[in-house]
């Protein structure tokens, strides 16, 4: 193995456990995810809540072993994109199309 594949393995495998780390603090100190999540989340807060940390926790679990990197990096795509659609959604409600102005 490479230097650089090794160390983009152990970079790849740190990310893993902070994402697991943040999974499960969802769980155990929810209050300020619950501040971060609720005008993307809406009523349902506590709920997305739960929902976001054990994605996390599962898409950390399986970046920190090589069988299941490939399934993991494609979760964290996955994950980013349902992210970045709440975030673009609460932008147009918040803020709308403004160059319709």
């Amino acid at each position: 193995m490479t230097r650089v594949r090794a160390v983009g393995d152990a970079v790849i495998t740190v990310i893993g456990w902070v994402l697991i780390v943040s999974g499960l603090l969802h769980f155990a100190v929810p209050r300020p995810f619950r501040a971060i999540s609720k005008p993307l989340f809406g009523k349902k807060t506590s709920t997305y809540v739960k929902i976001n940390g054990a994605s996390e926790a599962a898409i950390g679990l399986a970046l920190t072993t090589k069988q299941t990197r490939v399934a993991g990096l494609a979760g964290l795509a996955a994950y980013g994109v349902y992210l970045g659609d709440r975030i673009v959604a609460y932008g147009w409600r918040r803020f709308g199309n403004r160059r319709e102005r």
